[in-house]
């Protein structure tokens, strides 16, 4: 009598057991052993499942499972982001790694032509073609459509356990390198119908940086995307300062696309899955093509990332990188660029943009305002009203944003002015001040005690102008200092860019770089030649000690041949 199913899983079960004990054993020994099918024996060993865990007969889910599968896909479409096709195959791996409770064997998978076997199967769901359609402007800032959104965003949160925070926030901003911006200036000039004008470099080169910012206050390596098809060596030597786990790219642009999107996908998975507390990360972004692709979404299912997409025509409101973050990152860059054309630059190029690039960062995406970012756009803290509010409130005057002047008028100096100053008791050691800092606390010190000792007043006063005069040279003199410093590092940036040359390290069919990576090719590279010039010099020593020797022995001939000449003379004369 044959064995029914169960019956015969039971005893794979107890065959597989008996191998675990003893791997020597073949797995014809143990289906003979337990009469069992071979040929299934082999497949469990190699982890493919049983009806009861896999659905039944050809279904890689079981009925549980693919009820659960359905109502993600109608969340999706409830929050109106519809589900794509290879999202259901994404979606399904995710459930059968869950579901997955074997640590020593892969979870199954459903194969690439199963999500067009299940759609045929579920009467329910249809595949429909999707044309993309903006948001009218006014519809977009509508205070109901925009509670509807965060009402869905906290609904996603909560039906994956996402915790508040693994909220992420990605985008990208452009810069022309070699433009700056109006100054605030100060001249003496009073006719307002002059116009001013300040210098501004030439080149007018575009690059995009790529960031992506947590609610922690945390901010991950950027990615930067140049126009060109080569990298040079010159932007990734250590004097530039570009963070070690920067990435470079390069396309015909300098704008993110499909392929750079890929990249930057992988690199925010690998750095922001390091720090990440749930098993979840949620990343906001606007509606630009290149960031919700086919493959962009398919990966950030397939690595446990929900893409959540901001409305558009708002995202000036609603983004925190828009509302805090972009906004002080080119002011600084306009800062810098006026800073480097009163240093002398009349070019600004890439090796420039570089070297500025880490502080202009670190100056725009401070803990603080990041956090203050999230906490405006409502996000976290958790607080709609935030947005709303604005979108509800009347625009008001300018005038009331304007500071109130409350004009200030120096105190009279007093009648009696040893009777309100301080007693100061002499010192005992004095030292030489170096610092704008020790020399105005010395002059301080001795106009008490030139007060203390009743000195003529005429005779202070003169001390006083002499020593605002002294702190106002020596003030001037610092920054002077420090303008000469400044112009000197300018000065050997300029020259190390016109001497590293066009010297490449790789090029933009290979995708993008890290720079930690290109400094070490760098590197091998130098050590390369200088292994080479070694050798050469080995080369250029045995050439000469084997013409020395050549010399020697030469010499040493001659010699002997001088030796027998003269020998013989001598014989002759004693004939």
């Amino acid at each position: 009598m044959s064995k029914s199913y169960n019956d015969q899983e039971r005893d794979i079960q107890k065959a597989l057991n008996h191998h675990e004990s003893d791997p020597s054993l073949k797995f014809t020994k143990l289906a003979e052993l337990y009469d069992v099918p071979y040929h299934r024996l082999v497949a469990r060993a190699k982890g493919r499942g049983t009806r009861a865990n896999s659905g039944g007969h050809n279904k890689a889910l079981s009925d549980d499972q693919e009820t659960a599968l359905c109502r993600i896909i109608d969340r999706l479409e409830d929050d109106g982001i519809n589900c794509r096709v290879s999202m259901i195959g994404s979606i399904a791996n995710f459930i059968l790694r869950n579901a997955h409770d074997d640590p020593e064997s892969l979870p199954p998978t459903v194969s690439s032509n199963w999500p067009t076997r299940f759609l045929d199967r579920r009467e329910e769901y249809r595949i429909r073609i999707s044309k993309p359609l903006a948001f009218d402007r006014s519809f977009a800032h509508d205070p109901e459509v925009i509670q509807e959104w965060y009402n869905g965003f906290r609904r996603t949160l909560a039906e994956f356990g996402v915790n508040w925070k693994d909220i992420w926030n990605f985008d990208e901003t452009g810069f022309s390198i070699g433009i700056g911006g109006e100054q605030r200036i100060v001249t003496r000039k009073k006719n307002r119908s002059t116009r001013l004008y300040h210098p501004d470099p030439e080149v007018r080169q575009h690059i995009s940086s790529c960031e992506s910012i947590r609610t922690t206050g945390e901010i991950l390596p950027p990615m930067i995307i140049l126009e060109g098809s080569v990298f040079l060596e010159k932007w990734f030597i250590a004097s530039v300062g570009l963070h070690p786990d920067t990435i470079v790219g390069l396309n015909d642009s300098g704008y993110m696309n499909d392929e750079l999107s890929m990249h930057y996908i992988r690199h925010f998975d690998e750095y922001s899955r390091k720090n990440r507390v749930g098993a979840w990360r949620m990343l906001l972004s606007d509606g630009f093509g290149a960031h919700l692709h086919y493959d962009f979404v398919d990966y950030c299912w397939d690595n446990m990332i929900i893409p959540y997409s901001l409305p558009s025509h708002i995202t000036h409101k609603m983004q925190p990188l828009d509302v805090a973050c972009f906004q002080p990152l080119k002011h600084y860059h306009r800062q810098y660029i006026d800073k480097a054309v009163r240093l002398g630059a009349t070019r600004f190029p890439v090796v420039e943009f570089f070297s500025a690039f880490e502080y202009i960062r670190n100056q725009a995406f401070k803990p603080s305002t990041i956090i203050s970012a999230f906490k405006e756009t409502g996000i976290h803290p958790w607080n709609p009203q935030k947005v709303l509010s604005t979108l509800q409130a009347k625009p008001q005057s300018h005038r009331a944003f304007l500071p109130t002047a409350t004009p200030t008028t120096p105190p009279n100096p007093p009648s009696n002015p040893s009777s309100n100053l301080p007693t100061f008791e002499p010192r005992v050691e004095y030292f030489t001040p170096k610092k704008v800092s020790e020399i105005d606390a010395l002059g301080t010190h001795i106009h008490g005690l030139m007060v203390q000792q009743g000195v003529d007043p005429a005779l202070i006063t003169a001390f006083e102008k002499m020593r605002k005069g002294a702190l106002v040279g020596l003030h001037a003199g610092a920054q002077a200092e420090h303008q000469l410093h400044e112009m000197e590092v300018a000065k050997e940036a300029r020259e190390l860019e016109a001497k590293q040359g066009k010297k490449q390290v790789g090029h933009a069919r290979g995708g993008p770089i890290y720079v930690k990576d290109a400094r070490a090719t760098k590197l091998s590279r130098e050590q390369q030649e200088i292994e080479k010039d070694n050798r050469a010099l080995v080369r250029m020593w045995e050439m000469e000690e084997a013409g020395n020797a050549g010399i020697e022995t030469r010499t040493d001939r001659q010699v002997r041949a001088m030796n027998a000449y003269n020998g013989e003379s001598n014989d002759d004369r004693v004939l």
